[in-house]
């Protein structure tokens, strides 16, 4: 493999591999690679953890991520709501048999709770962290029987093993269907 190196140009014909990167240190699997024309990728531990291509987009496959929706029945009021129908889980951070999700490192995540109406009346969604209320949403049905849905989201700082969960403090929240869902990714 050649090499140039020169004041004008820097570094040039090396393009590199995610095993072997271009530029790095002393960890030798560990740096920055060229996978295509205009195209910029780091390493760690000889696989890719994030692209720029040449129009500028990032992408990071194993940012922490997750989507899950409630299809196990009916939640009745104060009660933890558990997302038994996982859809994404980058990471394996969520748990769908405690509802909660735990943030791996510390970071701004933005989180989601979607809540269909299981009685005529109202429904709240509650976003605790670590068992502290931090977000709330509320909406009513006067008349329409499973038909009011509502949504509540937040943007958190959270520290590594902070965990997030939802709760349904008052009225019937209906959990036979995708409309019931909660979801959230880490974005700083």
């Amino acid at each position: 493999m050649s090499l140039i190196l020169n004041g004008t140009d820097g570094i040039s014909d090396v393009d590199g591999s995610a095993a072997t990167p271009a530029i790095r240190g002393t960890d030798t699997n560990t740096g920055i690679f060229f996978p295509a024309a205009d195209t910029i990728a780091f390493s760690e531990g000889g696989t890719e953890v994030m692209r720029i291509d040449s129009a500028g987009r990032v992408t990071m496959p194993f940012q922490p991520a997750f989507y899950a929706t409630r299809t196990a029945g009916n939640v009745a009021s104060n009660t933890i709501v558990v997302y038994n129908d996982v859809y994404t889980n980058i990471g394996g951070h969520y748990n769908s048999s405690n509802g909660r999700f735990t943030a791996p490192i510390a970071g701004t995540y933005r989180l989601c709770v979607r809540l269909l109406l299981g009685t005529t009346g109202f429904a709240v969604a509650s976003i605790r962290k670590n068992g502290t209320t931090v977000g709330l949403g509320q909406w009513a049905s006067a008349s329409v029987s499973n038909g009011a849905s509502g949504m509540a989201e937040v943007i958190l700082i959270l520290a590594a093993g902070d965990y997030i969960e939802t709760l349904n403090p008052s009225g019937d929240v209906y959990g036979a269907d995708t409309f019931t869902a909660f979801s959230g990714q880490l974005i700083g």
